[in-house]
This record gives C-alpha cells, sequence and structure tokens, in this order.
C-alpha cells in the first residue's frame, strides 16, 4: 500500500475504554462537584442556623430572670454550649469548606474525578468539631450573657458621649439664628410702632391745623363784618324781604303793608339810625345789638336786619299789616 492509499484509507476507531474517556471523566467531575456543593450548602446552612441560634440565646440571657436551680440552668448550659458550637466551628468550618471545596475543584479539573470521602474521615472531621463544643460548653453558662449585658450598658455611654458634640454644635449654630430672628421681629414692631406714632401725629397735625384755619376765618369774617360798611341797597332788600314772605306763611298781600311800614321807619336803609333814641337799621331795632341775634353781621347786612325785623313782626303782631295798623295809632311798633 502506497503512502498515498494509506491517507486516502479509512481509519478503523479504536476500542472505547469505558474508564479513560473524556466524556466519562467529564459526568465524574460533575458529580463530584455536585456533592461537593451539597456538603457546601448543608454546612453554610448548618452555620446560619447556630448563629441565628447564638443571637436567640443572649437576647434571652440579658432579659432579667429568676433563679430557679440547677435544673432549669442545665439548658441554659446546653444552649450556650449550642452557642460556643456556632461561634468557633461552624463558620470557620464552612470557610475552611469553601476553601477545600476551591482546592477539591482544581484536583477534579487537574487529576479527574474526585474520590469519595471515607467514612472515617467524616467522623473525625465531625468529632475535631465536637471536641470544640466540648470546651465551649465547660465554659460557665453566665458569663457570655453578663459579658453581653455589660457590653451593651457600655455602649450606650460611649454613644451619648459621641452625640453630644454634635449636640452642642447644632445647639451653639441655632443659638446666633434665635437671636437674628428676635432681632429682625423686635426691629419690625418698632418700625410698626414709629409708623404707627408718625400717622398719629400727622392726624393731630391735620386737625389743628384744620381748627386754625376755622377759627382764622371766623376771626377775618367777624373782623371784615365789625369794619365793613353798611350796605344800602333798598331794591334788593325789598326783594329778598318779599321771597321771606311766604316762609312765614303769609301771601303777597302782606307786602305793601310791610313797605309802608319800613319805608316810614328807615326807608329800607341798612345804616338808618335815629339820632333821639339809637334805633338801628331797616326795622329800627332798639337797641341795635338786639339783631345779634340773627347774625354777627347785623350792623352791615340788610337780611340779617330783615330776618330778625321779620320774626318780631310774628311774634308780636302776627302779620305786617297789624304792626301797621298799631304804628298808625302809636307811631312806633
Amino acid at each position: 500500500m502506497t503512502a498515498r492509499d494509506q491517507l486516502t484509507a479509512p481509519k478503523t476507531p479504536a476500542a472505547p475504554d469505558s474508564l479513560s474517556t473524556p466524556e466519562h471523566e467529564r459526568r465524574e467531575q460533575k458529580r463530584a462537584r455536585r456533592r461537593l456543593e451539597q456538603h457546601r450548602r448543608l454546612r453554610t446552612g448548618l452555620a446560619l442556623g447556630l448563629t441565628a441560634l447564638a443571637a436567640l440565646a443572649a437576647t434571652t440571657a440579658a432579659l432579667p430572670v429568676q433563679e430557679t436551680g440547677t435544673a432549669e440552668a442545665a439548658p441554659a448550659s446546653a444552649l450556650t454550649g449550642l452557642v460556643a458550637l456556632a461561634q468557633s466551628s461552624a463558620i470557620p468550618g464552612a470557610a475552611a469548606a469553601d476553601a477545600g471545596g476551591s482546592d477539591m475543584d482544581g484536583a477534579v479539573r487537574a487529576d479527574g474525578p474526585a474520590k469519595p470521602q471515607e467514612p472515617g474521615q467524616a467522623a473525625a472531621g465531625h468529632g475535631a468539631g465536637g471536641h470544640g463544643a466540648g470546651q465551649a460548653a465547660a465554659q460557665p453558662a453566665g458569663q457570655q450573657p453578663a459579658a453581653a449585658a455589660e457590653a451593651a450598658s457600655g455602649a450606650a455611654p460611649q454613644q451619648d458621649a459621641q452625640d453630644r458634640p454634635a449636640q452642642t454644635k447644632a445647639t451653639q449654630d441655632s443659638a446666633p439664628q434665635a437671636a437674628q430672628q428676635d432681632a429682625r421681629a423686635g426691629q419690625v414692631q418698632a418700625d410698626a410702632a414709629r409708623k404707627a406714632a408718625e400717622a398719629e401725629a400727622a392726624r393731630k397735625a391735620a386737625q389743628e391745623k384744620a381748627a386754625q384755619a376755622e377759627a382764622a376765618q371766623k376771626a377775618a369774617q367777624q373782623k371784615a363784618a365789625a369794619a365793613g360798611k353798611p350796605v344800602n341797597n333798598p331794591a334788593a332788600a325789598k326783594a329778598y324781604a318779599s321771597r321771606e314772605l311766604r316762609s312765614y306763611g303769609w301771601d303777597a298781600s302782606q307786602m305793601p303793608c310791610l313797605d309802608r311800614l319800613w319805608k316810614r321807619e328807615s326807608d329800607w336803609l341798612t345804616s338808618a339810625t335815629n339820632p333821639s333814641s339809637g334805633a338801628y337799621g331797616i326795622v329800627q331795632s332798639l337797641p341795635g345789638d338786639k339783631m345779634a341775634t340773627a347774625g354777627p353781621d347785623w350792623r352791615t347786612n340788610y337780611e340779617t336786619q330783615i330776618d330778625w325785623g321779620l320774626d318780631y313782626i310774628d311774634g308780636r303782631y302776627g302779620s305786617p299789616c297789624s304792626a301797621l295798623q298799631f304804628h298808625y295809632a302809636n307811631n312806633w311798633y
């Protein structure tokens, strides 16, 4: 057979070796890793359970209980031993198992399937853990709860000491802010009081100014009335008197009587004065200052004189015509 024939000829597969084929090795490696993972989970679950049981034991021991004798202290000793087992053996065992598992994985990958663990080896491992638990159980039951309570009682003052500087700093920081707020509030109140006082002073000043202006106006009017000249206007005086008759309930027939009466007395002159008696004005009031009851300008204003004269005739005679009849009989009225 030539070299070409040897290359093109079909190869005869070798007989499978059931103990050394790659597929068989991979299966064995998977089985070994699965068993190792199961063992690791079992150890981890045991460690977590023991840790929770240890925390429960410490909490229970911290509560105040009455001593009931040796019979009730025995379960506490057993529980304390279990706590010691969790703290000293379980967690380190889990870590060692993790480390061992990693090494075992490497060994399986490098050398092939892992060999099953011998029963004697497992028992020896558990025996070592049991020895550690025995040492932990030998410790007095009351020491661990007492130590936990002492640590808890010491932690509270330490926490208070740590929090006290922060509280002091917060108080120191808030003090200036409170002082500033108080100062602002006081300033606002002072400004409001000042504005209210200014408004009150302005109001009083305005009232005083208005009173002074009114007084000055009255004084000016009185001065003008005292120093003014009489307004002698007979026509205007007659027209004013004719309009005022209706306010007394008199008709127009009373105007001729009134005209004759005051024409005989003063000829309707505001400044008319009787040299012998001193009677003054259109109505010849005697004395003349009687007319001041009708107004302060009785000397110069014919309207003031007429108002006073009509009141006098109405009260004494009832009408101008009756007053004229009396004047005809007595030459005065």
